[in-house]
């Protein structure tokens, strides 16, 4: 409707439609946002995302005005609403040059008041799929056929440990402490038969590999050092290269600034509750800063202090100790 409309309008036009924010961040929305920075003129964005517009729908709207036939203007007017009306206090002019620097031209960093300093974040860094290999851990097809290969251990020797978005935190799996949920059933000590999967996720999961819970408000990922775990529905990160190495990288993946990035550049995509899909196409686009030695024995030095701390956890069991250590996972992560 956007590229129709802009073709139907004169030279030196205007058009302006009232969309779901998702383009400005979605892969679907790549070849648009091309057109726009190529063809036309973005002039001004009106952003309705946290003003509930339109009664029982859970959309998350924009006003987009743009000019035809005219090249992509040097900054855009971003104007934020809310219920009291548009905000003309909170408007922004945002650099095109700084939207350049993000990979396949997103522009969810338009949506907050960060576009410069996640810009320049991006402009030292490399993504992640330049860094290290990212995939899914199933198809939702391969998800629903293996649920029939899901047994609780009980003492039987086939398989793999298996995890899913609810079993999985930060820096650590949840196997064996919290009960697994798949198809409506539970299991509290989850095992996959990977002798009935495809071969190549049988080699994928004896991978060692970082893997994502997908649907969470946060990163969460730890590392299978060993490749003894399985997983559904899920994504993950293997193979680094470059000099990087699985603990730093799931060191830097489990940082709050990670998840500040990841909330900026995919805004549009953000889900009621404040939740967001961990997915293979925009985790392959987080930025990675190429670390110093001395950079990268400190991070994996940290997190091995964090694991030593979340074992200590596991093993106490007065709310008094589970509370101090963790007030230390938290110290030792800031740093």
């Amino acid at each position: 409707f956007i590229e129709k409309a802009l073709s139907l309008a004169r030279q030196q036009g205007f058009v302006s439609y009232i969309t779901p924010n998702k383009f400005l961040s979605a892969p679907y929305g790549r070849a648009l946002r091309e057109f726009l920075l190529t063809k036309h003129s973005f002039e001004q964005l009106v952003d309705y995302s946290s003003v509930p517009v339109f009664e029982g729908a859970s959309v998350y709207p924009v006003i987009s005005i743009l000019r035809v036939g005219q090249k992509f203007s040097e900054q855009i007017e971003v104007m934020h609403a809310t219920a009291a009306g548009t905000d003309f206090s909170l408007k922004q002019l945002i650099s095109t040059n700084d939207l350049r620097r993000f990979p396949e031209n997103i522009w969810g960093t338009v949506l907050g008041p960060h576009t410069g300093l996640c810009a320049k974040i991006y402009g030292i860094s490399k993504t992640l799929e330049n860094v290290a290999s990212v995939q899914a851990t199933s198809t939702a097809a391969e998800a629903d056929e293996y649920s029939a290969y899901v047994y609780n251990q009980n003492g039987k020797a086939h398989g793999m440990k298996l995890v899913n978005t609810g079993t999985i935190d930060r820096y650590v799996p949840l196997w064996g402490t919290v009960s697994l949920t798949n198809k409506g059933e539970k299991y509290e000590q989850p095992i996959l038969d990977v002798r009935k999967v495809k071969r190549e996720r049988a080699e994928l999961y004896a991978t060692p590999k970082i893997i994502f819970a997908k649907m969470a408000k946060i990163i969460e990922c730890f590392l299978d050092s060993d490749g003894s775990f399985a997983s559904l529905n899920t994504n993950c990160v293997f193979a680094p290269k470059d000099g990087l190495t699985p603990k730093f990288l799931v060191g830097l993946l489990n940082t709050k600034l990670l998840t500040f990035i990841y909330r900026q550049v995919f805004a549009a995509l953000k889900m009621s509750g404040g939740y967001f899909q961990f997915q293979a196409p925009q985790l392959r686009l987080l930025p990675i800063v190429e670390p110093s030695e001395r950079m990268r024995i400190a991070v994996e030095q940290l997190v091995d202090q964090i694991l030593v701390l979340h074992q200590k956890l596991a093993a106490v069991k007065t709310p008094h100790e589970q509370e101090s250590l963790r007030r230390q996972i938290d110290a030792t992560d800031g740093q």
